[in-house]
């Protein structure tokens, strides 16, 4: 698991759109990714950082993926004079609620407070995310270990079983 662990994180962007494409925890990972982006821009915003500067620092926390790629791309179109939120959009990168949220904040001037709501959203689906795989996985976990379990037995039993028969 190891070298397959270090062959994939070698990888790159590939590693981590991999990691998105997972069948159960790809969306957790998602999400915990966009609530990543939208705490650091927060933050970073509050305390004064530029508009440019807050997505060359987020670009960098986010590794290597679609985020990381779509960040630059608004940092190119920041720097140039274009507008954060309509530049949002186009692509699956980021949520048609996050857009349109940010469009709204960024023309009422309260961007910082939407990303802060953004950030509790996201951080809210993480958790009733890892509620829920945790409880589909939590049974699936007994039945293995009672299986495990069982082989044991056998494995205990099945000695005993054979000798009783030699001496007969």
């Amino acid at each position: 698991a190891k070298i397959t662990t270090n062959k994939l994180s070698s990888m790159g962007e590939s590693y981590d759109e991999f990691m998105f494409q997972l069948p159960v925890f790809g969306k957790l990972f998602e999400q915990a990714a966009l609530m990543k982006v939208t705490r650091t821009m927060r933050d970073l915003l509050t305390h004064g950082v530029s508009m440019v500067e807050t997505l060359r620092l987020t670009a960098n926390t986010v590794g290597t993926n679609r985020i990381h790629d779509k960040l630059n791309e608004l940092r190119a179109a920041v720097e140039e004079g274009g507008s954060f939120s309509r530049n949002l959009g186009g692509g699956d990168v980021f949520p048609d609620t996050m857009v349109w949220k940010l469009q709204l904040a960024e023309e009422k001037g309260i961007i910082e407070e939407a990303l802060g709501e953004l950030a509790t959203e996201f951080d809210v689906a993480v958790a009733n995310r890892t509620t829920l795989i945790t409880k589909l996985m939590a049974p699936t976990l007994l039945l293995m270990m009672g299986g495990v379990v069982f082989v044991m037995f056998l494995a205990c039993i099945m000695p005993l079983t054979n000798f009783q028969s030699a001496v007969m």
